[in-house]
């Protein structure tokens, strides 16, 4: 029998240059530089870290220094009231009646200082701790950022609204300040260029 011989048709495919977003791609316009290039899917990410995201580790540094100010001055508060409740009731006579008056005085102001203490101290560590996680990419110091930017603008934009209400510039340009540096914040975290480093 005769048997005509079948013909091959093994031609083969065009090749995209092993995947998606390389320079060979022939859908890519010759001058626009692919995904890949800016650490998104199939690329390296950025070596060096995206200037918004040093910007707002700065920011991290400067409100954890503005708590520890605060905390020393809380401090040094306590101590005034220590040594002025001291010093007061050493002045007075045994049986002065306003003794114990005094020392109850001295007590809850300290017990009122401590909570405002601890909370500033604990923000200056997480502030400053967030900052040194920002610079080393961290993911969780985005969260954070975030969270504390909100946290802090809703005080900034309560301030801001009760100046426009007095008609006092200084408040309004502090809380708008505020919100500015804030914004800055919130900013670096969601822009995608940034939230590549922390991928």
């Amino acid at each position: 029998a005769f048997s005509a011989p079948i013909p091959s048709y093994n031609v083969p495919a065009p090749s995209f240059g092993g995947g998606f977003g390389a320079s060979s791609n022939p859908y890519s316009s010759p001058g626009a530089p692919s995904y890949s290039s800016y650490g998104g899917y199939g690329g390296q990410a950025r070596r060096g870290l995206h200037p918004m995201v040093v910007i707002a580790a700065v920011i991290h540094f400067l409100f954890g220094a503005g708590f520890v100010l605060e905390a020393i001055s809380l401090m040094f508060t306590m101590l005034l009231f220590l040594v002025g409740g001291a010093s007061v009731l050493g002045s007075l006579p045994e049986d002065a009646k306003g003794g114990s008056a005094i020392s109850g005085i001295v007590g809850l102001g300290m017990l009122f200082i401590l909570p405002f203490l601890l909370v500033s101290i604990g923000f200056a560590i997480l502030e400053i701790w967030s900052g040194i996680a920002l610079l080393k990419k961290r993911f969780w110091a985005r969260i954070v950022s975030i969270i504390l930017s909100i946290i802090y603008i809703l005080p900034f934009l309560f301030f801001c609204i009760m100046g426009l209400r007095v008609l006092d510039p200084c408040i309004i340009f502090a809380s708008l300040i505020g919100i500015a540096v804030n914004a800055v914040v919130l900013t670096a975290m969601f822009i995608p260029d940034c939230t590549s480093d922390f991928a």
